[in-house]
């Protein structure tokens, strides 16, 4: 049954090319698939991006079978040509073996990427369930940019999501840059955006995708590359959730395979979080100056840091509490207490106490944050996270 006016248009980008995850990327784009099957019309997926050659994948594949053949061939009859107890034989066994169950497994990976999403080859964008769309052309960024407003001219009554997926960090997902993200959003707002990707979960990421969008669903740690579970997230049962539901339901179903995710409301992200950051950096700056320096290193110290080894980033969330808790003025900490409190308003839902992190270097001058937290990572001036 074909619906002009679906309930969801999704514009999809993913690095089908990403290392190591190419088939789980692709596993992504299948799960897609299925759900736009299941609704019967009611959810358009339209995906770009990059993939690598199908043709080249299953050559691949064939390659490493040969070579793996090769090997075990080889390092049996170099066995058998040694006395059957030496180390010769022993030692030629053994790292053919190793060597061979490598083999095997890129043979397998490339295997699995050529046979995951079959009907899309990668140098076009596609509608899932209904072929390739105009060829787009231009950098990543012009590509997304046209998917989005693809799916706006289309079908302007349907509700807009916008889903990454790939290897991120706190400045890309893939090839595309959150700088770039944000300019193709520019003018295209969406209800929702997906980053199925890992580290998104930044306060420097968000500042730059939160004014295009109603809600951010997003991880501060690494995401395992089997990815989201999409065919559940966008089950037919999910699709007249009011927008906030939806983004809550999507944190209790992506928990199941992530180790921390949360949704964030981003108009209150925008105009509480970010203002009220602001007056507490700049209050934060002035105490550092006048002597209190100990007292927000002790905060910082305080603080989690979602990394396993010590690093720059500091989880948001804790740090504000830590504030609260600290020898501060009565000034600052009543500016805690409002920055937590914008805080959780401007949390929908999450997975655990993981939420959200920001970096004591980068942020020191990024134009997309408030000029009174960057004044407060400048007088704080540390490089890592202070440990005591």
């Amino acid at each position: 049954m074909k619906i002009s006016s679906p309930k969801f248009a999704v514009s999809s980008f993913v690095d089908g090319k990403a290392h190591s995850i190419q088939a789980q990327i692709l596993a992504g784009v299948d799960h897609f698939e299925k759900a736009s099957r299941a609704n019967q019309g009611n959810l358009v997926v339209r995906l770009d991006g990059q993939r690598s050659a199908r043709a080249l994948q299953f050559a691949a594949a064939g390659a490493f079978v040969a070579t793996g053949a090769a090997v075990a061939l080889t390092s049996g009859y170099l066995a058998a040509q040694s006395l059957p107890a030496s180390g010769v034989a022993l030692a030629a066994a053994g790292l053919g073996g190793l060597l061979g169950l490598y083999v095997a497994s890129q043979a397998e990976d490339g295997l699995r990427q050529g046979l995951k999403a079959p009907y899309w080859k990668g140098n076009q964008p596609v509608q899932l369930g209904a072929g390739p769309l105009p060829e787009s052309t231009g950098s990543p960024a012009d590509r997304l940019k046209s998917l989005i407003q693809s799916n706006l001219r289309d079908f302007p009554g349907s509700r807009q999501v916008v889903s990454l997926a790939g290897h991120g960090n706190h400045e890309r997902v893939g090839t595309l840059t959150y700088d770039q993200t944000s300019r193709a959003l520019q003018g295209n707002s969406v209800e929702q955006i997906i980053l199925d990707t890992c580290l998104g979960g930044q306060l420097e990421v968000l500042s730059r995708l939160a004014p295009w969008s109603r809600f951010i669903l997003a991880s501060p740690q690494p995401i395992p590359a089997v990815g989201l579970p999409f065919e559940k997230m966008f089950s037919p049962e999910q699709l007249d959730k009011s927008p906030r539901q939806l983004a809550s339901t999507w944190v209790e179903q992506g928990s199941q395979v992530t180790p921390s995710l949360a949704a964030w409301d981003c108009d209150r992200f925008c105009h509480s979080l970010l203002p009220a950051l602001d007056q507490l950096g700049a209050q934060l700056a002035t105490e550092i100056a006048g002597g209190a320096r100990a007292s927000v290193r002790k905060a910082l110290a305080r603080s989690t840091n979602p990394d396993r080894l010590p690093g720059a980033r500091v989880d948001l969330g804790s740090f504000l509490a830590n504030l609260q808790k600290s020898q501060l003025s009565s000034k600052t900490l009543a500016l805690a207490a409002e920055a937590k409190e914008a805080f959780q308003a401007s949390l929908v839902n999450q997975q655990n106490d993981k939420t959200l992190t920001f970096h004591l270097v980068r942020e020191r001058t990024d134009a997309t944050l408030p000029p009174g937290w960057r004044d407060f990572l400048k007088a704080a001036n540390y490089r890592f996270k202070p440990l005591f």
